[in-house]
């Protein structure tokens, strides 16, 4: 393979080392190859959506509980062989925080949990808060964060 010069890879290369981009910033090199900085939460590991989550916090777009609900959307655990919970080793959870999730998936199905049960309209169902994440979720997909 030769760099000529009209690669994307090589254009990103030569800003990084110079410091310059060519009139564009780098971020805009960087989104022109396809990688940038907005969220997907199609595709979003769990370990990304801890930091996500928090900065939704921090800007108060989302409360406490959704936090927790965002950060600990996933397993948590695994049963024993007499039903008992056991906790994740931590090569194991480090394996299921790199994991890609659909966090509207996540969001969708525990909202389709909630309704199967009758507890839609339950003040303490929860499915407020999924309905509100979900809402932030839509609104923020694509942005930067």
């Amino acid at each position: 393979m030769r760099i000529d010069g009209t690669s994307r890879a090589y254009d990103m290369m030569q800003a990084a080392m110079t410091g310059k981009s060519g009139g564009a910033d780098f971020a805009a090199l960087l989104e022109k190859a396809g990688v940038s900085g907005k969220t997907d939460f199609t595709k979003m590991t769990r370990a990304e959506m801890k930091d996500v989550a928090k900065k939704l916090f921090d800007s108060g777009v989302i409360d406490l509980t959704q936090l927790g609900m965002l950060q600990m959307a996933g397993p948590i655990g695994k049963l024993g062989p007499n039903g008992q919970f056991i906790s994740f080793t931590e090569a194991e959870q480090k394996a299921i925080d790199s994991q890609p999730m659909n966090y509207f998936r996540v969001a969708g199905d525990a909202m389709r949990f909630i309704e199967s049960q009758g507890k839609q309209y339950d003040s303490t169902s929860g499915y407020a808060n999924w309905q509100h994440i979900l809402s932030v979720l839509r609104e923020r997909q694509g942005m930067e964060i």
